[in-house]
């Protein structure tokens, strides 16, 4: 049986389940219809942009994402231990159509090296959810009829329960509902903004851009060298030059040590 039209226990039968509409019933009656449209698309983009000032591009972002009537969702300002902002995050709600004119202007605010867009079609969970929201409908409305007529006190409990649980039901199919359209109406676009020295290390694609990368390893490598040899120099003079002499001291003496033994022993 229907979870939907239960009783607490205790409560008299009062009405039969064929009085009690049970809301999941595909024919949905009083001539309502299954609400029809196009595809609904969710679509995402993240975008990686190099900028000398991630603070002005994003404030330039924001701009951008008002002129075609999105929103700013989130926005993320970092910088470093002198207070200069290195890095910006933003994630921008976009009205779906205008999501390629806002992608086409990221040129003109900062250097784009990565753009990522992808798409989900829901379409199938959007026309269920409407298909249900509608069967719940017709149900909450037949309820409110039968509580109407109601003549007994185990009647109107019985239909009381069903009607909460239905409007219950109703409630958290309107809520799935919006967020789906929400969703499908304002594309999510992430974006984040960085200084050339905050870029991630791409790597390379084929053997020339490898052997690029590995001639700079090497020339970084050589030049780490250099500046610690530079560093280890000083260090090596103020340890190993006194160590140097004592142990020649040392060694000195020992020497003279033994000469004056085998000058004895001569005589």
């Amino acid at each position: 049986s229907d979870s939907g039209s239960e009783v607490p226990p205790g409560y008299p039968d009062g009405l039969g389940n064929g009085e009690i509409d049970s809301g999941a019933n595909p024919n949905l009656g009083s001539g309502a219809e299954i609400p029809t449209g196009g595809r609904e698309v969710i679509r995402t983009a993240v975008a990686d942009l190099f900028s000398e000032n991630p603070a002005n591009s994003a404030d330039e972002l924001s701009q951008l994402a008002g002129r075609y009537q999105g929103r700013v969702d989130q926005k993320n300002l970092y910088t470093d231990v002198d207070g200069v902002p290195i890095r910006a995050t933003l994630v921008l709600r976009i009205p779906s159509d205008n999501l390629g004119k806002v992608l086409d202007s990221l040129p003109a605010i900062g250097s784009v090296y990565l753009l990522e867009v992808g798409s989900t079609d829901v379409t199938i969970s959007v026309r269920d959810l409407e298909a249900r929201l509608v069967a719940l409908e017709t149900s909450v409305g037949r309820l409110l009829e039968l509580l109407e007529g109601a003549t007994t006190t185990s009647d109107l409990i019985e239909i009381e329960y069903a009607l909460t649980q239905r409007q219950s039901e109703l409630d958290g199919l309107k809520s799935t509902l919006n967020y789906y359209r929400d969703a499908v109406s304002f594309a999510t676009l992430t974006v984040n903004v960085l200084t050339q020295d905050q870029s991630p290390i791409i790597p390379p694609d084929d053997f020339w851009q490898g052997l690029a990368v590995g001639w700079q390893s090497l020339v970084g490598f050589l030049s780490g060298l250099v500046v610690v040899s530079g560093i280890a120099i000083p260090w090596f003079v103020l340890i190993f030059v006194p160590l140097g002499l004592l142990t020649w001291w040392f060694r000195k003496g020992k020497e003279m040590k033994k000469l004056r033994s085998t000058k004895s022993r001569t005589k």
